[in-house]
């Protein structure tokens, strides 16, 4: 009979998330073995690879949780209202995933390639269903006819380029609080996206 499994596998990717944040991609299996309490043996039948187990560790899930708030469209709360639930969201998904895919980038791993594990890849399903949210908005006439997918662009690039610059920079540069920064960006966008008639 085997052995029961003593940690499960969302435990031990969790262990060896942080073992690849902290230490970079070269930390050795041996360590991510010792962090979960198994023998470097057991680590590579579940996994593989230590190519596998850092994959799996670091790359986003295929439908991340923010998303939900996209797939229904915009509901009858005021579009600023909602954005900045979505934006706040978001930055908190980007906080986690920005060292993760640094981490990733820096194993030298192709993320073409990663990315074809994916039905749609997870920033172009975002971009495509953040798209349609701003589409729906424009269809109810609550926003103004202008491109969606540049105003999803650039609203999500707003909310990345934040935490990216946060984390390359933060030790050199003070960077307001991720609600302040989403409500100043959600502000300014919005009073671009009012209908000509509304706006001031």
């Amino acid at each position: 009979m085997a052995r029961p499994r003593t940690i499960t596998d969302d435990a031990l990717l969790s262990i060896a998330r942080a073992c690849f944040l902290e230490h970079g991609p070269s930390v050795s299996t041996t360590a991510i073995a010792q962090a979960v309490g198994l023998s470097q043996a057991a680590l590579f039948k579940r996994f593989g690879s230590k190519q596998e187990l850092m994959l799996q560790a670091l790359l986003p899930p295929p439908e991340p949780a923010w998303l939900s708030l996209l797939v229904a469209g915009p509901d009858a709360r005021p579009i600023i209202e909602q954005l900045m639930e979505i934006g706040i969201a978001a930055g908190r998904f980007f906080e986690k995933m920005t060292p993760a895919m640094m981490t990733l980038k820096a194993s030298g791993i192709d993320f073409a390639q990663v990315f074809c594990r994916y039905e749609t890849p997870p920033p172009a399903r975002a971009l495509q269903l953040l798209t349609a949210w701003f589409q729906a908005a424009m269809d109810e006439g609550r926003i103004r006819q202008i491109n969606p997918l540049n105003v999803a662009m650039s609203f999500m690039g707003a909310i990345h380029g934040r935490n990216f610059l946060q984390h390359v920079a933060g030790n050199w540069m003070q960077f307001p609080p991720l609600e302040q920064a989403v409500e100043t960006h959600c502000d300014v966008l919005c009073l671009g996206l009012l209908p000509e008639e509304k706006t001031p």
